[in-house]
């Protein structure tokens, strides 16, 4: 039953982002019996019927509910059109989309992604993601920044506390809107880390276990941005994704989990002066970073990653990331075993 109410109240929310200008939205009771959504807007009334049965009796229920209210509304709002919807959780079935064609008001079968793909087709983002490079993540064999890496699993200590945390672990922290900052020296593998979190996020999303799907950002493409949405337009284009503000509307409804790599990447270069200077100059550089973290939904969640040596004190790096309520990963080098796991991977 949890379930079921999840899923309508997500259904509810893809509605009323894609019809904003509605007068009234969510469950309704009409000659009583209760639809799952109807929106009004000035031109059209949606009803919304969503579940996650894969049953045919499902459908045929909900058609018929639908069709009588869809009657009873279009001789009560003679100047607007009435339109009927359908969500599953999974693909619709061959029997419930024969019932949608064939209902006496015909009926939009989609599953959950095809409805919110209306607002972004984040699968179509995902698949154009894995063609584009990830941090400083190569194979070394090619030099090749695309090519499909092994992961290996390192150890992922929490600093102040005895816990290990593994990849898995960390996706499903950040599905529930955690955030992270994942801190170590160069090379030890920060950018492999937050790639394999994005292909276990990725997976999960198209298996539809989770509503949210990951973007990540390679920090060095940003130089000088500092608004959210420029930043994200930017990633979209750089990616080929062909609607960019579709990038920023997901992100601002809270389907987006953030992976940002490379906070280290983003100062002006060639600066000098004193300490006071070059610490305001670090300041300034996060200020992209800062708005990401800020702006982003309190349900969304966030990795962070790059050097821990990039600021002079833990205080100064949480103040300037504004990421002190961020559980702290910290990456270490390999130990033999995983030296020798690496090295067969790579054919060796």
């Amino acid at each position: 039953m949890d379930t079921d109410f999840a899923f309508e109240k997500e259904v509810r929310r893809i509605a009323s982002l894609l019809w904003p200008d509605v007068s009234g939205s969510g469950s309704v009771i009409m000659d009583g019996r209760e639809h799952d959504g109807v929106f009004e807007t000035e031109e059209c009334v949606h009803l919304v019927e969503c579940t996650t049965s894969r049953m045919k009796y499902k459908a045929v229920e909900d058609t018929k509910k639908m069709s009588t209210a869809a009657e009873k509304l279009r001789k009560s709002r003679h100047d607007k059109a009435v339109k009927c919807w359908f969500i599953t959780k999974e693909e619709p079935t061959a029997d419930q989309r024969t019932v949608c064609q064939t209902a006496k008001t015909p009926v939009t079968a989609l599953s959950f992604h095809q409805f919110q793909a209306r607002i972004i087709d984040a699968r179509d983002y995902l698949q154009l993601r894995t063609k584009h490079r990830f941090g400083s993540a190569y194979d070394p064999r090619t030099e090749s920044f695309t090519e499909n890496l092994k992961y290996v699993e390192i150890d992922l200590p929490q600093r102040g506390s005895h816990h290990l945390w593994d990849i898995q672990q960390l996706a499903d922290h950040l599905v529930r809107g955690d955030r992270f900052l994942l801190i170590g020296d160069y090379g030890v593998g920060k950018s492999m880390a937050l790639r394999e979190v994005f292909f276990v996020l990725s997976e999960r999303y198209s298996k539809l276990s989770v509503p949210r799907f990951p973007i990540y950002l390679n920090l060095r493409e940003h130089h000088g941005q500092i608004e959210p949405a420029e930043i994200l337009e930017r990633h979209a284009r750089a990616v080929g994704f062909t609607n960019p503000s579709h990038l920023v509307r997901a992100w601002r409804a809270g389907y987006v989990i953030l992976l940002i790599d490379g906070f280290d990447e983003v100062s002006s270069l060639g600066l000098q002066g004193g300490w006071k200077r070059l610490r305001e100059a670090r300041y300034r550089s996060m200020e992209g970073v800062r708005r990401l973290i800020s702006d982003s939904p309190k349900s969304s969640g966030i990795a962070l990653a790059g050097r821990d040596s990039f600021f002079d004190s833990d205080d100064e790096r949480r103040e300037a990331l504004k990421s002190a309520n961020f559980s702290e990963i910290l990456l270490g080098e390999f130990n033999e075993a995983q030296i020798k796991r690496f090295l067969e991977n790579l054919g060796y």
